[in-house]
């Protein structure tokens, strides 16, 4: 389901994360570390023909990191906030057609691709399954993930000191999932799962606005 915007915090950023949203939509800015760290997991599994789903991808700057490795095959951004998608869709009209960009949960993802990324979303979840489980479903060799990954589940609904002036009484789920459990939650889906240690962090707790993300990397890989 799509949220209203009134009600989703990713809409009420519009001082402090549309115009970094853009620039990074335009390849602007310098690339994320986590977008590059996961270029190079794909690049051991890609293939020309790939569809490819960016999953929660904002406005689809992950689409540069591909470009540069030459690693694009069909590229398709996913992500529940209509502005960010546009955002996408005017910044990469030379590159992509517009039905490249879908407006849509991660619970209601459509179609099948051949690799799946979710990065720096799952977090964001009231519960990881109903999210990941259709981009399980819809993955159809690989899906990578990074989230914020621990040895127990924590559920965290809190404020975001990112929204805009008006909007600070909305609150945001910044969940640290139980490693093992998602793990076989992945695989029972029928995925070989193995970690990947995140380049940025080492595996050690990153504080962000006063919160801390332990970020860590899933591999699955459909056995």
């Amino acid at each position: 389901m799509i949220p209203d915007p009134a009600v989703n915090i990713w809409a009420q950023t519009k001082n402090s994360l549309y115009p970094l949203y853009k620039e990074r939509a335009e390849g602007r800015l310098p690339e994320m570390d986590c977008h590059a760290q996961a270029a190079e997991i794909y690049a051991d599994y890609s293939l020309p023909e790939d569809r490819l789903l960016d999953a929660a991808g904002g406005s689809g700057y992950f689409f540069w990191s591909l470009k540069q490795r030459g690693l694009l095959g069909h590229y398709h951004l996913l992500d529940q906030t209509a502005d960010f998608v546009d955002m996408g869709r005017r910044a990469l009209a030379a590159e992509l057609p517009p039905e490249r960009f879908i407006v849509s949960s991660m619970q209601e993802t459509p179609g099948r691709y051949e690799a799946v990324f979710c990065l720096n979303a799952l977090f964001c979840l009231p519960d990881y399954r109903q999210g990941l489980e259709r981009l399980l479903m819809a993955a159809g060799r690989l899906i990578i993930l990074r989230s914020t990954f621990g040895e127990r589940n924590e559920i965290r609904y809190e404020t975001d000191p990112y929204l805009d002036p008006g909007a600070e009484r909305l609150k945001s789920y910044f969940n640290i999932w139980r490693v093992a459990e998602v793990t076989a939650f992945m695989e029972s889906y029928g995925f070989a799962v193995h970690t990947v240690v995140d380049r940025r962090t080492n595996d050690q707790p990153e504080i962000s606005a006063g919160k801390l993300f332990p970020w860590r990397w899933l591999v699955g890989v459909k056995s």
